[in-house]
């Protein structure tokens, strides 16, 4: 949230004095009314499937056709391993040709509850699709091998080939006519109601081991002798994700268990602002064709969050800078994103890949990515270095005292882009990428120079837009507007966001002072039950 001085709250609030927050908790960004709920709801998640081991042994067993002297056995619950939206838990197999495989349930709490199951059904159909669409069309990209996954109904997905005969031809014959009418078809899953299914819905995949090397979280950052052998495989799997698509969006899986490009694109961005009840108005179907209309949307988000989230502003000038920052990011699309790029098409990215998310080998080759969940299609524009390159997080290249670890990250990035055009467009073993090494470094390197992924990145994440657009994007065009002028130009922009703004600094002062009456009006977490740690997914 914008930083405030005592003098900017007294000179902008008018007399309208705003409750100032006394707690820490009052202090955060989130609704915690929501988030203050989440430690409980995780815990009763994790006991219920604790009661339901024998059916997640069932389930198992008919994904992978085991044969009565295959028996399953599910770990203990101190073995399970947590993200933020998933929970893995290990299955044991016995006489079979891996050690275990791993079942991995979303959490509810994350996803929009129980009580709805839509977002949650939504990112599995996602999340496999993209496994499908990877292991087709990607193989060289070492991700877990998918042996099936269901929805919270009991719906149930395995692999095609596991299906009876007569689903095998019917599909093949499918094929065939779509190949004779031009149009594409990709039917990777047979669908199956089941009797037995888990309220959460789950995906089935393959565990990588030990032999796979660690998480390049738990190694560290590469030393620099080791950092060219890092970059040159980040280089590899990039080129083979960039594959031209015909529209910006997700891939899903319908209940035919065919994958089309037909969700809208499911990021993390839109999940966070969805569960905590604001509507994106981004309907699930919705995709697009171009750069400009996806991004407005995203924008559109932004004023959504303002309309809908009661804690969104501690003050008037708070209030003010946000909304301006909302105004100029429109104002400011065609300076940032008019690019020749904006003509190309799309192509499949990881929008969530981060030092947790893949293994690498002691020479920091990656050998496996575990997460591709919020996997998108998204404009070629939008692929920028990963902001871990330089070994820092996001916040860490925003905010004061930065300019050092900003340089560092802009030598990281120059390094990785060097290394990713050093080739020409095959890539040694007699496969060529869809698009020119040289070309793709060139437009990165063109991207970083403008900002344009500070813009983005204020784009797709509203809680920091106001932050990255002061420290990042305002200095390019007004250094004094984002330091003693800043007073005078959020109050004029802020008046460009609607009409009647007065009314709405009146509604959002009396949401904000109801969200610290609710909150101080909760007592402190009971902590008479005991929560389990789960351990980090690797």
């Amino acid at each position: 949230m914008p930083p405030q001085s005592e003098e900017q709250e007294d000179a902008t609030d008018e007399g309208c004095e705003w409750e100032k927050p006394i707690q820490d908790l009052e202090e955060e960004d989130d609704n915690m009314l929501i988030h203050m709920e989440w430690d409980r709801l995780e815990e009763e998640f994790l006991q219920y499937l604790e009661t339901e081991r024998p059916t997640i042994k069932t389930i198992v067993a008919q994904h992978l056709n085991l044969k009565a002297h295959q028996t399953c056995s599910v770990a203990k619950r101190y073995e399970w391993m947590g993200g933020t939206y998933n929970v893995c838990i290990p299955v044991f197999i016995s006489n079979w040709r891996a050690r275990r495989v791993l079942i991995r349930c979303p959490f509810p709490h994350r996803l929009g509850g129980l009580h709805k199951t839509t977002l949650m059904e939504e990112k599995l159909r996602c999340e496999a699709a993209s496994f499908a669409w990877l292991s087709r069309n990607c193989p060289r990209v070492p991700i877990p091998h998918l042996f099936g996954f269901g929805l919270p109904g009991g719906l149930q997905f395995s692999p095609l080939e596991h299906a009876p005969w007569y689903q095998r031809v019917s599909t093949f014959l499918r094929w065939c006519w779509a190949r004779a009418c031009g149009r594409s078809y990709f039917r990777p899953f047979a669908p199956l109601q089941s009797r037995v299914s888990l309220k959460s819905g789950y995906l089935l995949i393959e565990c990588f081991e030990k032999e796979r090397g660690q998480t390049l979280s738990a190694v560290g950052h590469p030393p620099p002798e080791h950092r060219p052998t890092l970059f040159r495989s980040l280089r590899r799997i990039l080129l083979d994700l960039a594959r031209p698509l015909s529209r910006i969006g997700s891939f899903t899986v319908h209940d035919s268990g065919e994958v089309c490009l037909t969700n809208r694109p499911l990021t993390r961005g839109l999940v966070v602002l969805e569960n905590a009840g604001v509507p994106t108005k981004i309907p699930q179907n919705q995709t697009y064709s171009s750069t400009e209309p996806y991004l407005l949307d995203l924008i559109n988000c932004h004023d959504q969050r303002l309309i809908h989230q009661p804690n969104v502003a501690r003050s008037k000038l708070d209030l003010e800078g946000q909304m301006a920052t909302i105004v100029a990011l429109r104002a400011l699309y065609s300076t940032f994103m008019s690019t020749p790029l904006q003509r190309e098409p799309p192509i499949f990215q990881f929008t969530d890949l981060h030092e947790d998310n893949f293994f690498v080998d002691e020479n920091y080759c990656i050998t496996g990515i575990v997460d591709i969940e919020f996997s998108c299609a998204l404009p070629r524009e939008m692929q920028h270095p990963p902001f871990w390159l330089s070994g820092h997080e996001l916040d860490d290249l925003d905010g004061e005292g930065t300019q050092e670890n900003e340089e560092k990250f802009e030598r990281a990035c120059e390094e990785f882009l060097r290394i990713l055009e050093e080739e020409d467009d095959d890539d040694g073993d007699g496969e060529t990428f869809s698009i020119c090494p040289r070309d793709y470094a060139q437009a990165m390197r063109d991207s970083l120079r403008r900002k344009q992924h500070w813009y983005l990145t204020a784009v797709k994440v509203p809680r920091i837009a106001y932050n990255t657009f002061v420290n990042k994007i305002q200095p390019q065009f007004a250094f004094s507007h984002s330091e003693e002028e800043a007073g005078k130009f959020q109050d004029v922009m802020a008046k460009y966001w609607r009409v009647d703004t007065v009314a709405f600094f009146e509604q959002k002062r009396h949401e904000w002072s109801n969200h610290l009456s609710q909150l101080r009006s909760i007592q402190s977490p009971s902590t008479s039950t005991p929560v389990c740690v789960l351990l980090p997914i690797s």
